[in-house]
Parts: structure tokens; C-alpha cells; sequence
């Protein structure tokens, strides 16, 4: 099985119910298309090296599927 990695970047003022619906969206998206997750992990809360859309900072997520 081959790993992919991606590091994706949500709105740090999100409600924590919210995330949470993203994140299974996430999930949901790869195991749809007969794929594993095999690690999720958050990194929380970083500096952005730019600002996006008027942020300064972003909740970074890393995802290992296969």
C-alpha cells in the first residue's frame, strides 16, 4: 500500500463542534474512496507565514492515509 501525507489548514476561530464536523468530513472523503486513514494528527494552533484571508495564524491537521 502506498502513504500519502497531507497537512491542510482550518480557520483557527472555528468552534470545536465544527472542526470536529470537518474533520470526519476528511475521513469520510478518503474511506469513501476505499482508502485508510492511518494517522490523524493535530498540531494545533500555529503562526502562518503570511496572512490569509486577514489571519495571522491557522489550526494545522497532518493526515497519513493509504
Amino acid at each position: 500500500m502506498r502513504k500519502y501525507e497531507t497537512v491542510f489548514i482550518s480557520d483557527p476561530d472555528l468552534p470545536d463542534n465544527t472542526r470536529v464536523e470537518l474533520f470526519d468530513k476528511v475521513r469520510n472523503i478518503i474511506t469513501s474512496e476505499s482508502g485508510l486513514v492511518l494517522y490523524f494528527d493535530e498540531w494545533g494552533n500555529k503562526k502562518l507565514a503570511y496572512e490569509i484571508k486577514k489571519k495571522s495564524r491557522g489550526h494545522y491537521v497532518c493526515i497519513t492515509y493509504g
